[in-house]
């Protein structure tokens, strides 16, 4: 996004006018997403100056809508709520947009200085990029990504005195179920607005898929563990057997499963993935070592070699694995192995206690609060 310090509409206006007259911008004068949208604009007859016309559906129409995606608005409501006040000294927009591009909800249009620009951004009005060219909302929509459309790097003239950040929100399938947008007028542009606008798709993306589906075990993982309870960590959910049911974006990520949105589904049901086929270790042996401790954070090892750290959820407090595998002699070796992270002093304590696991010997722990005593015990 451009420092609103720094006009950078006169070369956008050039690069625009070059484009319009000769059908190719200069290389770099514009971000590579915009280029695109502008070649599907041209291609597909839109106007260059405004809408031939803004459609905005009735009543009616927009409750049927909002009765559609009543969990979406729910569930975006709250961080649309924080949003716009983190956002409020600046004039902003807050939107929700359903996969389309209709506007089903939006907040703060009252700080635009023109009616116009309100009755663009207000609920039951669509920012199709067929309809509207270039924009942040449509365009986001058929990149499938994050952006930002700044004034004239807005197909049509009528939207040059807007700024517009807007990403995309995927369902618990990967399918793409809306937008979260923040506009504000050109004058008061702002460098951090599409940061915050991802925090927040990400809190609504996290939200939508707890809410779309139920199992016994969650598991809450990363590769660095400081990064569990936030926006960024993975979540998958399993039976208690084993089954995984489900897994969010930044999980696929991170246990390689990443796949196209349209094919994710129908491979995972086709596949059947179990536990023990991404980790070295069976979620019997997990959730034995778990107990019913809280919050406990433990390190495990993908099949594929790579170390995640994961903290388990017990939705519905079932630990039948304790209840239907037999204690075993605690002959956990491999556990032991994956708190060895190459630490000399850690090294020579699991090869202390491997040599006396399987004996009726009691084994003394001692160190600092916080180095990781109880997951050593568990182990």
């Amino acid at each position: 996004m451009h420092s609103s310090s720094i006009d950078s509409t006169p070369s956008i206006l050039q690069a625009r006018n070059e484009f319009l007259t000769n059908g190719h911008v200069q290389e770099g004068a514009i971000a590579e997403a915009i280029e695109r949208s502008w070649r599907r604009c041209l291609s597909s007859g839109v106007n260059t100056h405004s809408p031939a016309n803004i459609a905005v559906i009735t009543a009616q129409e927009l409750a049927r809508k909002r009765e559609q995606h009543r969990q979406l608005l729910t569930l975006a409501q709250p961080e649309m709520e924080t949003l716009c006040e983190q956002i409020a000294h600046t004039r902003n927009v807050v939107i929700l947009t359903d996969n389309e591009g209709l506007i089903l909800h939006s907040l703060g249009k009252e700080h635009l200085l023109r009616e116009e620009q309100r009755m663009a951004l207000s609920a039951g009005t669509s920012w199709n990029e067929n309809q509207r060219g270039t924009n942040a909302i449509g365009t986001a929509i058929v990149e499938q990504t994050a952006l930002s459309v700044q004034g004239a790097e807005h197909f049509m003239s009528y939207h040059h005195a807007l700024n517009c950040s807007a990403v995309p929100i995927f369902g618990a399938q990967n399918q793409l179920v809306a937008t979260l947008d923040v506009s504000n007028d050109y004058n008061v542009s702002q460098q951090h607005t599409l940061a915050l606008v991802k925090m927040s798709a990400q809190m609504i993306e996290n939200r939508l898929f707890l809410a779309s589906y139920q199992s016994d075990v969650i598991l809450h993982f990363h590769a660095r563990p400081e990064f569990i309870g936030t926006l960024w960590e993975g979540v998958a959910m399993f039976t208690d057997h084993g089954k995984l049911v489900a897994t969010n974006r930044s999980g696929q990520f991170q246990l390689g499963l990443n796949t196209q949105a349209a094919t994710f589904n129908s491979v995972l049901d086709e596949a059947q993935l179990n536990f023990s086929q991404l980790f070295d270790i069976s979620i019997e042996n997990l959730l034995r070592q778990v107990g019913s401790a809280d919050k406990l954070v433990l390190p495990l090892r993908l099949n594929n070699g790579a170390r995640i750290y994961v903290q388990v959820e017990l939705l519905h407090k079932k630990i039948q694995a304790a209840k239907t595998v037999p204690p075993a002699k605690r002959a956990s070796a491999a556990n032991l192995d994956l708190l060895n992270s190459g630490d000399a002093t850690i090294g020579r304590a699991i090869t202390q206690i491997k040599q006396v696991l399987s004996r009726d010997i009691p084994i003394l722990i001692q160190g600092e609060t916080g180095v990781g005593k109880e997951i050593i015990a568990r182990a």
